[in-house]
């Protein structure tokens, strides 16, 4: 993960990217020598100290900077990788590539992984398992913003907004409440407030008031219309 703003911390609070190794063997693998390196010609930029994988487990190691190597706590590499993406090579002490990913672009909060575990082809996780099995939705690319036919802005004219993708197989959802987009919420939620409050002691509090958000799959043209004439909500 090249852009981790929220999913994992380090031990210090700090969100900052990381590598995760996994041994799919059924033998223990110690990692003494090992090299880890976002640089095809300095493959032993960072080297691990003596610690050992267990037959199937994970293993994370922080690309922070921070250059840590007590295998009691976490290990952080002397480097970070590029949220614009670069290649990071594992080689075995014999020099003997072990795995290389190649440089590709990260967006926040999302991973790249082999599916299945080790041995399959690198894809996306928009939805990152850091010192667990990659079991998620893996996609072959990132997901692309919709197309909006018009602009931001106001308009005094009305007129049909259409949303697209350059996947036809793109699954669109929208608000128009100020929500965030959910696909889980398209039947609604719904909220008690109050916008009266007493200003002096014995004073009354204005009643309890209810509103919903709710979140649509779009399907077909939105229909935007100048609602200036209408009441104020």
């Amino acid at each position: 993960m090249g852009s981790n703003q929220s999913v994992i911390a380090d031990q210090d609070g700090d969100f900052n990217d990381w590598i995760e190794l996994h041994n799919y063997s059924n033998a223990p693998v110690n990692l003494s020598g090992y090299g880890l390196s976002d640089a095809v010609n300095e493959p032993f930029k960072w080297v691990f100290p003596n610690v050992t994988m267990a037959p199937n487990s994970f293993l994370l190691v922080w690309a922070s900077g921070k250059n840590l190597l007590n295998p009691v706590n976490d290990l952080h590499t002397n480097f970070s990788i590029s949220s614009g993406g670069e290649e990071i090579i594992l080689t075995a002490p014999n020099s003997t590539t072990i795995d290389i990913v190649l440089a590709y672009p990260f967006q926040m909060d999302v991973s790249i992984g082999r599916q299945p575990d080790g041995t399959g082809p690198w894809v996306y996780f928009y939805d990152p398992t850091p010192n667990s099995a990659n079991l998620g939705l893996g996609l072959d690319a990132l997901i692309a913003a919709p197309i909006f036919s018009h602009n931001s802005g106001l308009y005094t004219s009305n007129f049909e907004l259409t949303l697209s993708h350059p996947n036809p197989n793109a699954l669109i959802v929208y608000t128009t409440d100020g929500s965030e987009p959910d696909l889980n919420n398209l039947n609604g939620t719904n909220f008690n407030y109050k916008n009266v409050y007493p200003l002096q002691v014995g004073s009354q509090f204005g009643p309890i008031l209810s509103a919903s958000f709710v979140s649509y799959e779009y399907n077909q043209a939105i229909n935007v219309i100048d609602r200036s004439p209408l009441p104020d909500q």
